[in-house]
């Protein structure tokens, strides 16, 4: 069953991971992957075509007893105090996010992977690996397009082959952004479903799988070949 949002509750945090607009994403993209460029360095060509997918984990308005560092900060003993805590749990703050631009890997149709970011107080809680699920369902109930790739940065390498993408390349350089390799995404056949409350998302459920098998790197390879 496909779920326009999935829900995540983190630490007394009600966390919502949905379809986005790119303006509510680019101020993370921006602050995590092209720190001390331009702005517009966090804009991608294609963001704004009405087939372009945008996904994004936001911090839900009205969260109740928000325990973050910026609210526990805060002294609810004054109005004032109360005042700031009420306005910043009413603004939906994105701690992730993804985009999918229609292209192309091993000369079929595919959707690259861009932006995929989260913020640092935010890495190592499954956010991420929710995001990129919920995504890829999401688009694939939309889609007939099943194949995925992406640019990943050397240090997210791992994160992508617990989650079943497959190294495509050798290392290259890309000069906004340090060390990358090429990855694709097939999927498997019986994935997992996602719940809608978000239980049982993560690497649980990659465990055990044939990650990065001989015939996925095969075929992974002659699509970087043909898109070099």
């Amino acid at each position: 069953m496909l779920h326009e949002e999935l829900r995540l509750d983190l630490n007394k945090l009600s966390v919502v991971i949905r379809r986005s607009e790119c303006f509510e994403i680019i101020d993370l993209r921006h602050r995590v992957l092209r720190a001390g460029l331009p702005r517009e360095a966090a804009m991608f060509p294609g963001d704004e075509l009405p087939g372009s997918f945008h996904f994004g984990a936001f911090i839900e308005a009205h969260a109740v007893e928000c325990s973050c560092d910026a609210c526990v900060a805060i002294d609810r003993r004054s109005s004032e105090a109360a005042t700031q805590a009420s306005q910043l749990q009413n603004q939906e703050s994105a701690i992730c996010c993804a985009t999918f631009h229609l292209n192309s890997w091993q000369d079929k149709p595919a959707w690259q992977l861009r932006g995929m970011a989260t913020d640092p107080a935010w890495a190592g809680r499954g956010i991420g690996s929710a995001v990129l699920k919920f995504a890829i369902e999401t688009i694939r109930a939309a889609s007939s397009v099943n194949l995925f790739w992406c640019n990943a940065r050397l240090p997210a390498v791992p994160f992508y082959q617990r989650l079943g993408w497959a190294i495509a390349s050798e290392r290259f350089e890309i000069p906004t952004a340090g060390p990358h390799h090429r990855m694709v995404y097939a999927g498997e056949e019986n994935e997992p479903p996602m719940n809608a409350d978000g239980k049982d998302l993560g690497e649980a459920h990659v465990q055990g799988r044939q990650q990065n098998s001989p015939q996925r790197r095969e075929s992974a390879q002659r699509g970087l070949r043909r898109n070099q």
